[in-house]
Protein backbone atom coordinates (compact mmCIF):
# COMPACT_ATOMS: atom_id res chain seq x y z
CA UNK A 1 0.00 0.00 0.00
CA UNK A 2 1.10 3.20 -0.69
CA UNK A 3 1.50 5.86 2.18
CA UNK A 4 1.75 9.72 0.94
CA UNK A 5 2.95 12.52 3.49
CA UNK A 6 1.43 15.49 3.64
CA UNK A 7 3.91 18.26 4.22
CA UNK A 8 2.26 20.65 7.11
CA UNK A 9 0.76 23.95 5.52
CA UNK A 10 2.45 26.78 6.99
CA UNK A 11 0.71 30.24 7.49
CA UNK A 12 2.93 32.88 5.57
CA UNK A 13 0.87 35.43 6.86
CA UNK A 14 2.18 34.60 10.40
CA UNK A 15 5.46 35.16 9.18
CA UNK A 16 7.58 37.78 11.52
CA UNK A 17 10.87 37.43 10.40
CA UNK A 18 12.51 40.87 10.31
CA UNK A 19 15.67 41.36 7.56
CA UNK A 20 18.84 41.00 9.32
CA UNK A 21 20.05 44.14 7.09
CA UNK A 22 16.79 46.90 6.48
CA UNK A 23 14.59 45.59 9.24
CA UNK A 24 11.55 45.43 7.14
CA UNK A 25 9.35 42.29 7.38
CA UNK A 26 9.99 39.44 5.73
CA UNK A 27 7.45 38.33 3.48
CA UNK A 28 7.81 34.58 2.38
CA UNK A 29 10.73 32.23 3.45
CA UNK A 30 13.47 34.82 2.80
CA UNK A 31 17.12 34.51 1.43
CA UNK A 32 19.88 34.12 3.28
CA UNK A 33 21.93 37.09 3.55
CA UNK A 34 25.49 35.91 3.86
CA UNK A 35 27.90 37.71 2.96
CA UNK A 36 26.78 40.88 3.65
CA UNK A 37 24.68 39.23 7.09
CA UNK A 38 23.79 36.76 9.46
CA UNK A 39 20.55 35.47 9.34
CA UNK A 40 18.03 36.12 6.51
CA UNK A 41 16.95 39.14 4.46
CA UNK A 42 14.05 40.22 2.53
CA UNK A 43 13.97 40.26 -1.52
CA UNK A 44 14.90 43.56 -2.48
CA UNK A 45 18.02 43.02 -0.05
CA UNK A 46 19.13 39.88 -1.49
CA UNK A 47 18.35 41.16 -5.16
CA UNK A 48 20.40 44.92 -4.23
CA UNK A 49 22.79 43.64 -1.65
CA UNK A 50 23.70 40.31 -1.12
CA UNK A 51 23.81 38.53 -4.70
CA UNK A 52 26.35 41.65 -5.89
CA UNK A 53 28.26 41.29 -2.91
CA UNK A 54 28.07 37.15 -4.28
CA UNK A 55 29.13 38.20 -7.51
CA UNK A 56 31.92 40.33 -6.56
CA UNK A 57 33.55 38.06 -3.86
CA UNK A 58 33.43 35.45 -7.00
CA UNK A 59 35.19 37.80 -9.33
CA UNK A 60 37.86 38.19 -6.84
CA UNK A 61 38.14 34.87 -6.69
CA UNK A 62 38.56 34.28 -10.17
CA UNK A 63 40.72 36.63 -10.77
CA UNK A 64 43.04 35.49 -8.21
CA UNK A 65 43.17 31.96 -10.27
CA UNK A 66 43.62 33.89 -13.03
CA UNK A 67 47.28 33.80 -14.84
CA UNK A 68 49.74 36.16 -12.90
CA UNK A 69 50.98 39.55 -14.53
CA UNK A 70 53.85 39.25 -16.83
CA UNK A 71 57.04 40.83 -14.84
CA UNK A 72 59.52 43.38 -16.15
CA UNK A 73 61.48 41.81 -18.67
CA UNK A 74 59.22 38.61 -19.55
CA UNK A 75 59.33 35.25 -18.37
CA UNK A 76 62.19 33.14 -18.83
CA UNK A 77 63.15 29.30 -17.93
CA UNK A 78 64.26 28.83 -14.75
CA UNK A 79 67.15 26.46 -15.91
CA UNK A 80 68.35 28.00 -19.21
CA UNK A 81 67.58 31.34 -19.18
CA UNK A 82 65.96 31.49 -22.50
CA UNK A 83 63.15 33.97 -23.10
CA UNK A 84 59.57 32.33 -23.04
CA UNK A 85 55.59 33.41 -24.13
CA UNK A 86 54.37 32.65 -20.79
CA UNK A 87 55.29 31.10 -17.11
CA UNK A 88 53.70 27.52 -18.33
CA UNK A 89 55.87 27.38 -21.94
CA UNK A 90 58.73 25.29 -23.15
CA UNK A 91 61.76 27.02 -23.98
CA UNK A 92 63.59 26.78 -27.19
CA UNK A 93 65.88 24.14 -25.43
CA UNK A 94 63.09 22.44 -24.28
CA UNK A 95 63.11 22.57 -20.86
CA UNK A 96 59.64 22.90 -19.32
CA UNK A 97 60.28 24.83 -16.22
CA UNK A 98 59.72 28.72 -17.20
CA UNK A 99 59.72 30.92 -13.74
CA UNK A 100 60.61 34.25 -13.08
CA UNK A 101 63.96 35.36 -12.44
Amino acid sequence: MLMMYQMPRINLKQNNMQCSICKFTISGYGHNADPVAVGKCCDSCNFEKVIPARVQAMSELVSDLSEPEIPEGGWECSECGTPVENKNDYCSQGCFNAGMR
